[in-house]
């Protein structure tokens, strides 16, 4: 069951000491992708992704957009709008500025495998995607490419 990406900002605030940070994105798994498909001739796809864990009675999640620029190339589309029920904290206990939050959000989505999963997506709909036959008078136009 795929949970919708908006739905972490619904959960409860969760902090994170920076220190430990690179453990727990370890321990974070798929939740949920939402596809579309552009209307353009290469059907290029765009969505939103949730990856996150459960901590003991803690849910941490984080959910971004992203879209291909072209066939198997995928993007965040804006590094800046990363939605997430974590903020960070320092050995002292000082919370982290939303600069720095942003950046630990954005180097832990960097690690993950997300980009995989969308391109085994595109390899799913292009194997299932019916042979669209080629328009009349287009005999040998694939060789021009």
């Amino acid at each position: 069951m795929s949970i919708p990406a908006w739905q972490v900002i619904t959960w409860r605030p969760v902090c994170a000491r920076v220190d430990e940070w690179d453990q727990m994105i370890r321990k974070f798994r798929h939740l949920g992708t939402s596809v579309r498909v552009e209307p353009s001739e290469d059907t290029l796809m765009c969505g939103q992704m949730l990856w996150g864990v459960m901590s003991g009675d803690k849910q941490l999640g984080m959910a971004w957009d992203w879209k291909e620029v072209r066939p198997n190339v995928v993007v965040m589309t804006d590094p800046m709008s990363i939605l997430s029920n974590i903020g960070f904290t320092l050995d002292d206990g000082i919370s982290v500025s939303e600069g720095d939050r942003l950046l630990q959000l954005n180097n832990a989505i960097h690690d993950l495998p997300w980009q995989k999963r969308i391109r085994a997506l595109r390899r799913q709909r292009t194997a299932d995607a019916p042979v669209r036959a080629a328009p009349r008078g287009a005999v040998g136009s694939a060789a021009r490419l």
